[in-house]
């Protein structure tokens, strides 16, 4: 049964994959191997037709199976946990588009969970960070913001977060913390004439007085 729903994957009869998966499933004598098949069947099926959810459910079915499903068990779990990483990524991608920025920052900080350290977790880690920003909310953008920075002071992207901290302090009425962030910048990052004129008024704003 399993192999009649590779063979249907295969020639995209997406829907008779999933019926003889789910068949293989429910069947009482499918062993281990069988399983494992069905499952990853119906991992590819749902990510191919954008139900991230259940792709992930079916990725993680899959996992456990792979050590006595597979040969080559390690390289599996790694294809694995890198299908059900993209899964979850993808349902905060989807979150974003829709303008639900609570579930979005959700699915984007449990991809870490999953693959700590890897790339697609540090993007989705920046991805939240800026789902946040477009939501106004400020101060979670903030503290997600610093954390990245912190976590990952050598990834390429974290030169972008100081101009994401200043608007992100400016919005919230943290003039101060802005300035000191854009000081904190080197002249090649900030011009030093944009700095001194945007802490100038920084500092005004919150009515402190500019020593000569």
């Amino acid at each position: 049964r399993a192999d009649l729903a590779n063979r249907w994957y295969d020639t995209g009869e997406f829907e008779r994959a999933l019926q003889y998966a789910s068949s293989t499933l429910t069947w009482e004598r499918a062993g281990v191997t069988e399983r494992y098949a069905a499952w990853l069947v119906t991992a590819r099926i749902r990510q191919k037709n954008n139900e991230f959810g259940l792709a992930e459910r079916a990725w993680r079915q899959a996992l456990p199976l792979a050590d006595e499903a597979s040969p080559d068990a390690e390289s599996q779990r790694r294809s694995l946990l890198e299908q059900l990483a993209s899964a979850i990524y993808q349902q905060g991608e989807k979150a974003a588009r829709a303008g639900d920025a609570t579930l979005a920052v959700a699915h984007f900080q449990r991809v870490e969970g999953v693959m700590p350290g890897s790339e697609i977790a540090i993007k989705a880690r920046y991805d939240a960070a800026n789902t946040l920003l477009r939501a106004s909310d400020w101060l979670a953008a903030i503290n997600e913001l610093q954390r990245f920075r912190m976590d990952y002071p050598s990834h390429e992207l974290t030169p972008e977060t100081s101009e994401k901290l200043v608007l992100a302090y400016q919005e919230s009425g943290q003039g101060l913390k802005a300035a000191e962030e854009l000081l904190s910048r080197s002249e090649k990052d900030w011009p030093w004439e944009h700095i001194k004129r945007f802490t100038s008024n920084m500092i005004k704003q919150e009515k402190l007085i500019l020593l000569p």
